[in-house]
């Protein structure tokens, strides 16, 4: 079976990455949706205990989520991968967390590793649904930036799952690319986009929005309001750009 590309869900939130970090780790049983996303639901705790997620019953039972592969304190966090599952069935989760300038904390979520699964291909659009939910909380816990100053973003795009052989472009869905593109343009900020000529299927967008709030809303636009990408013909990364110099 050809490799299934990786589930990824991004959002912008208040803080420094050591902040949101310490979220991640210290907090995650505070914003975890375990009514929805667990393994004995609502009433139960999940934590980090050491190198380990653990979910724990209201009696007490208690399962093994995931291990820690490797960390770096602020930035990183890789984890083996496999609730209600044994170790024998871990994918893998990714989870980076890199600052903005004026915007906080752009915190990206990587899954993959469905392979050896009956249904790996449901058990991605599983994932892929449940993650949105999952990073939506966390983004309700941490809370949204504040600053007033203006952030600029790329928003990197390249050929998705979805994709025809005959290129991106030739898929009806490509339109709904340019639909929200030019949704950022009446927006006021969109400063440029098109295709990488030395690379087929991909392309990118420069964005530059008034303050971080507005920041927040085109990241979540690009993931759930561009439908390339909604569809999968689109594969998004978006990216914050420290701007030195402009005309």
């Amino acid at each position: 079976m050809p490799t299934l590309s990786a589930v990824r869900r991004q959002i912008l939130v208040g803080g420094d990455p050591a902040d949101a970090y310490r979220l991640w780790i210290d907090d995650i049983g505070a914003w975890w949706p375990v009514e929805g996303f667990s393994c004995f639901g609502a009433g139960a705790s999940v934590a980090f205990v050491g190198d380990h997620i653990v979910e724990t019953a209201p009696d007490g039972r208690k399962t093994r989520w995931a291990e820690v592969i490797s960390t770096q304190h602020g930035s990183r966090l890789e984890l083996s991968w496999h609730p209600g599952r044994e170790a024998s069935e871990s994918t893998r989760v990714v989870v980076t967390f890199v600052g903005v300038p004026q915007a906080g904390t752009l915190i990206t979520l990587e899954h993959d590793g469905w392979q050896g699964w009956p249904n790996p291909t449901g058990a991605r659009a599983d994932y892929r649904a449940g993650w949105r939910k999952v990073m939506c909380r966390l983004a309700d816990y941490a809370g949204s930036p504040g600053g007033a100053d203006d952030v600029w973003l790329v928003l990197q795009h390249q050929a998705g799952p979805a994709a025809p052989p005959g290129g991106v472009m030739t898929s009806p869905d490509f339109a709904l690319h340019g639909r929200f593109l030019r949704e950022l343009g009446r927006r006021g900020v969109l400063v440029a986009a098109g295709p990488l000529v030395d690379r087929p299927g991909s392309g990118m967008a420069v964005v530059h929005t008034p303050d971080a709030a507005t920041a927040v809303e085109v990241v979540n636009m690009a993931q759930d309001e561009d439908g390339s990408v909604v569809n999968e013909l689109l594969v998004l990364l978006a990216r914050p750009w420290k701007v030195i110099m402009s005309s």
